[in-house]
């Protein structure tokens, strides 16, 4: 269907049919990396296949540093170069990421990250929060892109102040809280016509606790402890103030957890200031396992570790162990008038951990880092603002959710294309077709590899779903009958043919003394 209807579309290229198999041998080219001849065909793909990739530079290569680079770098949109401190970081990245490049470099020294960020577009800061200050100012500095995960406020108060007249976008905490669930609560409010209460909760859990904070360390030791200790933001009866965190305890449940959830800083990103004045009552609350809040009020309030974040750090560190196993439940509700009618909208989930890729990412990993590649993914297709200061609430609900999620859509066209025409497994694995899908979940961009074509394997970026997928699809139906053609000719040519066995109808004897004949044979004829 899609190749019928592409063939009578603007997807024709110079006026002929996409679908025509004539011999256009008089229009062969060399092939610029091999010299060997190539059809028309192949040109225009080499043409589209050239395109340069974007530069982006990850800054910390840590638990959710190496989870935004391996995305990105799998997603073949992307050139990555993964910088850090620590050289044991830096070897993880050579070793579980192909292609990505890896630079050591101090996150104190602006010279130094001047000129290894010099020519990237884009740099994600996923390090230290207390680094991005800097990291922002380097940017401004090399003009390029600026993402940071950081949910720290008076990181991103600096970050905006950098920001201004700079000719480059700065988009802070857009990873998973604040990020992912500021995008969400601000798309269930602009759903009413008047909001009265908007409630944001977000919690990375054990899968299976076993001590008394029925906790274990899945993401940055400083961040968490940073989130227990600040001030938090809060719109309470339409004016937005600070509450202390680990304050306002209350219970839910959701797909049969049983939580609590309490304040903590940081989670509201620059919603606060974006719907102050239009909303009764909005807050952003951490969601743990029932006993947790008790227990962090005695180290921090009674025992005085909220004095000395560094040693309750190494305490954790000492005495928590880490887990592969963890969950991320996230849960909005939204209660306003839509049509004179009071309404509660609710987005609830859990994520848990899984493998990607051949290689096992945690819950907070897979969550953080796809929500930043998301975000990176919309700056860089212009859907967001290129210059200045950007928001989380810009991000358009459908284009965040939907994003590279037209690569399933191609998936299924090709594998329906290529079953159709008969290239079965055996065909793939002689001459070479094979669509390889190189990404996260919901990427548009993969690579084909087509033996007999082109050399090497490349890239296709997918910009308009509907478009490209008629053009993808034309260009395998193109390869994969010339391939089948080819095929039918080695067998031709190396496996014998056996004739077919045609019925022999019985002998009888012509009693008017013409002898034996053969019997009338029409019949077989016929059949």
């Amino acid at each position: 269907r899609y190749v019928k209807e592409a063939a009578t579309s603007s997807c024709n290229f110079e006026g002929s049919s996409p679908l025509s198999t004539q011999n256009s041998s008089s229009r062969r080219t060399p092939h610029p990396e091999t010299g060997r001849p190539i059809r028309e065909r192949s040109r225009r793909i080499l043409s589209i296949a050239n395109m340069s990739l974007r530069r982006v530079a990850v800054m910390g290569s840590g638990k959710i540093g190496r989870a935004c680079a391996f995305f990105l770098q799998r997603s073949g949109s992307y050139d990555v170069t993964s910088l850090d401190h620590e050289g044991a970081n830096l070897y993880w990245i050579k070793d579980n990421i192909p292609g990505a490049s890896t630079r050591k470099v101090s996150f104190t020294d602006a010279n130094a990250m001047a000129k290894a960020l010099e020519g990237h577009d884009a740099v994600l800061a996923a390090g230290p929060f207390w680094h991005n200050p800097m990291i922002a100012e380097v940017c401004k500095r090399v003009g390029a892109h600026y993402l940071d995960l950081t949910e720290d406020v008076s990181v991103t108060q600096k970050v905006k102040e950098l920001a201004g007249g700079a000719g480059t976008a700065f988009i802070p905490q857009c990873g998973l809280a604040p990020g992912f669930i500021t995008i969400a609560g601000y798309n269930l409010a602009k759903s009413l016509d008047t909001v009265q209460d908007l409630r944001l909760r977000v919690g990375a859990l054990p899968r299976f606790p076993s001590n008394a904070l029925k906790y274990n360390l899945t993401w940055s030791t400083s961040g968490l402890i940073n989130e227990y200790i600040q001030p938090c933001e809060a719109i309470v009866n339409g004016k937005l103030i600070s509450v202390p965190p680990l304050e306002n305890l209350e219970h839910c449940t959701i797909e049969g957890l049983e939580l609590e959830s309490f304040n903590t800083s940081g989670g509201l990103g620059t919603l606060a200031e974006t719907l102050n004045g239009r909303i009764g009552t909005l807050d952003y609350k951490t969601l743990r396992f029932p006993g947790h809040r008790d227990i962090l009020k005695l180290l921090l309030n009674d025992l005085g570790y909220a004095k000395d974040p560094e040693g309750l750090g190494r305490v954790f560190e000492r005495s928590i162990p880490a887990t592969d196993q963890d969950q991320v439940a996230v849960f909005v509700s939204c209660t306003g008038e839509k049509n004179g009618r009071l309404l509660e909208r609710t987005y609830a989930k859990i994520i848990r951990h899984r493998e990607i890729g051949g290689v096992p990412w945690t819950a907070i990993q897979i969550t953080t880092a796809s929500g930043a590649c998301c975000v990176l993914d919309l700056l860089m297709e212009g859907k967001l603002p290129q210059k200045g200061f950007v928001r989380n609430e810009e991000v358009e609900w459908d284009d965040f959710i939907g994003n590279r999620r037209v690569f399933w859509r191609v998936r299924a066209c090709l594998c329906m294309r290529v079953r159709a025409l008969g290239a079965c497994r055996q065909m793939r694995g002689m001459w070479g077709v094979r669509a390889c899908l190189l990404a996260h979940t919901r990427t548009h961009t993969f690579t084909l590899s087509l033996a007999h074509s082109i050399h090497p394997p490349h890239t296709f970026t997918l910009t308009h779903a509907r478009e490209h997928t008629y053009i993808l699809c034309i260009y395998m139906h193109i390869y994969v009958h010339n391939l089948t053609q080819k095929r039918e000719q080695v067998r031709r040519k190396f496996c014998r043919r056996e004739r077919p066995i045609r019925a022999r109808p019985p002998r009888r004897r012509d009693w008017g003394g013409r002898g034996p004949q053969r019997a009338d044979d029409s019949h077989v004829r016929r059949l």
